[in-house]
């Protein structure tokens, strides 16, 4: 299975949309676990900014299992400051 999330704001509206995201579609294990600890740290990060910044946030992961057993796990997170965004 593999997820994705993408989302651009100001630091809290962000962090809230990365908690709301980790509420929806689960995953398979272990990759839920992952899934929402990286929307968690993100999260994190995004409510650490100041107020009058702009967060971009991408998150991504993917698992590949057989017989129920996971093979391969793979995560993805970017959390950036958005400069010279004009109002």
């Amino acid at each position: 299975m593999s997820w994705s999330f993408s989302v651009v704001g100001r630091p809290k509206a962000v962090a809230a949309a990365c908690r709301a995201e980790a509420e929806k579609s689960p995953c398979a294990e272990p990759e839920e676990s992952i899934r929402k600890t990286t929307l968690e740290l993100a999260a994190l990060s995004a409510e650490n900014h100041t107020d009058d910044n702009v967060v971009k946030v991408e998150a991504s992961g993917s698992m590949y299992s057989q017989d129920g057993a996971c093979h391969q796990n793979q995560v993805s997170l970017s959390v950036r400051t958005i400069y010279n965004f004009v109002e």
